[in-house]
């Protein structure tokens, strides 16, 4: 079936520009919160303030956006407008990628497949992409009333929080847990920040765990002793709902600060991906275990939906090696590159 506006476009081709004007306007409205003014649109849109001008009395004759002295804001019929589209979008990228996803499942093993177009190691607005379809995912199959969504780190997850909305809470009492601790480098990516922002976008509770994560084993039985870390752990364990993402073992090795005993470790068994502080080879077998209190990898198949979003072609080797060991009833959110080369060996 057609896309409705290459539809549109065929029968009335001057509104292919004018339906892209507009768009453009409302995305950047889309993206702020407060009322912005004119030369703002103007400078992030590359239209004329006379263009924008235009474009803003006409959306405001349709009740989409709210201007008055302070700036111009998007109505909530804007914002539903903007879900319409995307969900649109999305669904036809769906019906595109139909039969890739079934290569991939199969490839896999898998249930459960999505894909977005593009290649995150050449298009970071790819990230907004496996957002919005691990947002419509949870949206579909979270049950209302109660949820504990369990938490991993890392850029792609600190990116996807981004496209999460208050939405998402509707009907849903949800707890954000991280699945493991962490204080030191990178912040913002670490499991308790990406939690603190899917809370915070969504409007839910968080819980989080502040401790490191490379602990020996008689420190980690110490502060397991401790009500408080304790609980957060069997929290984020009986989750009924975890959101992951898996990196290649180089960057994880950096990322993680490691030993230059570990590092020869991690060269000399060919790992190809970490996930859960576990490095292993392109077979799925542990190179390297990295010390760490919180969810481990054995406790995935006790998790009813199980979200794996990766982005990126270059991480198709950790990905086929991760599902290896990984329990079948998940899902694996991606883009078409990091498809591509788990299916072919090639990008796009």
């Amino acid at each position: 079936m057609a896309d409705i506006f290459t539809i549109i476009q065929s029968i009335v081709p001057e509104m292919s520009d004018l339906l892209a004007e507009r768009l453009a306007v409302l995305r950047v409205l889309d993206d702020v919160n407060n009322r912005i003014g004119r030369k703002f649109i103007s400078q992030q849109t590359n239209f004329t303030e006379r263009t924008v001008r235009t474009i803003l009395e006409m959306l405001k004759s349709q009740s989409l956006v709210s201007v008055n002295r302070s700036g111009v804001k998007l109505t909530q019929q804007g914002r539903d407008l903007i879900v319409m589209i995307d969900e649109h979008v999305l669904n036809q990228q769906q019906h595109k990628f139909y039969e890739v996803e079934e290569a991939v499942k199969r490839k896999l093993n898998i249930e459960h497949c999505r894909i977005v177009p593009g290649d995150a190691d050449k298009d970071a607005s790819v990230y907004q992409f496996l957002g919005q379809v691990v947002h419509l995912i949870l949206d579909k199959h979270l049950p209302k009333g109660d949820n504990v969504v369990a938490v991993t780190g890392g850029f792609t997850l600190s990116k996807v929080a981004e496209s999460f909305t208050p939405e998402l809470s509707d009907g849903r009492s949800i707890t954000f847990v991280p699945s493991r601790g962490g204080l030191g480098s990178s912040i913002n990516i670490q499991s308790n920040s990406v939690g603190s922002l899917m809370a915070q976008r969504t409007s839910s509770k968080y819980i989080p765990l502040f401790i490191p994560e490379n602990l020996g084993k008689e420190t980690s039985e110490i502060l397991l002793k401790d009500p408080m870390i304790k609980d957060v752990i069997d929290m984020s364990k009986s989750a009924n709902c975890l959101l992951l993402s898996i990196g290649t073992a180089n960057v994880m090795a950096e990322r993680r600060e490691i030993t230059d005993e570990q590092q020869e470790i991690i060269e000399s068994g060919h790992a190809v991906g970490e996930a859960f502080g576990i490095f292993f080879d392109s077979y799925g077998e542990t190179v390297l275990r990295y010390p760490r209190i919180g969810l481990k990898f054995k406790d995935l198949s006790n998790i009813p939906l199980l979200l794996t979003i990766v982005g990126g072609s270059s991480k198709a080797k950790a990905v086929e090696a991760f599902f290896q060991k990984a329990p079948s009833h998940g899902w694996l959110i991606c883009d078409e590159g990091l498809a591509n080369m788990v299916l072919n060996g090639e990008t796009l």
